[in-house]
């Protein structure tokens, strides 16, 4: 019956961010950063020779394909949801990283649940929006987890793709060569399925 309600939680706390939160209020701090940059590259402006931009471009190459898809009038509201669903995949990503370092199972804890806890957490460190910092943390994650548990190329390159969203990443891929060698250098290969 724990795991169910764990398993309900897991499901029920995003759709209730996406639902409650995503439709309402705006940051004050960066709030258009996301959609004016992106929307520059859609008209052809090329970061750094057509505007001043300080960090690794990634980010606003992803926003501006977000943007070309989304119809028109929704691009705040799609930007919002984007966020969730980077954050949601993060926490999930990262939990089941921890569930194959730690025997969650000897611990006691419930993947689902700590997976619930890490978004809790992560969506409630930064406004609903587009961010570059929200970018790397998802790359970052999914390269943790490749390096644990897939192929260390497919970590490589996602721990190269959260290098290219901020500056503040670029140590994320010698963690990743870290965690590729000294994890898997030690067993930590157990399943959390």
């Amino acid at each position: 019956m724990k795991n169910c309600t764990a398993n309900i939680f897991a499901v029920v706390v995003p759709l209730a961010y996406a639902v409650l939160y995503a439709p309402y209020g705006m940051d004050t701090t960066d709030f258009g950063f996301f959609y004016g940059y992106p929307w520059r590259l859609l008209q052809g402006e090329v970061p750094y020779r057509d505007f001043y931009y300080i960090t690794p471009p990634l980010s606003l190459y992803l926003h501006a394909l977000r943007l070309a898809v989304t119809p028109d009038g929704a691009a705040i509201l799609a930007g919002k949801l984007c966020f969730f669903v980077e954050m949601l995949a993060a926490a999930w990503m990262g939990a089941f990283f921890l569930a194959r370092v730690f025997d969650f199972d000897r611990l006691r804890l419930s993947l689902p649940l700590v997976a619930t806890l890490g978004f809790v957490w992560g969506v409630h460190s930064f406004p609903p929006m587009p961010w570059h910092t929200i970018d790397g943390v998802f790359f970052g994650s999914a390269a943790l987890l490749a390096g644990i548990a897939g192929p260390p190329f497919l970590a490589g390159l996602l721990a190269g793709l959260c290098a290219l969203t901020k500056q503040s990443y670029i140590l994320v891929p010698l963690a990743v060569l870290v965690v590729v060698f000294f994890c898997r250098s030690r067993g930590v290969r157990k399943s959390c399925f």
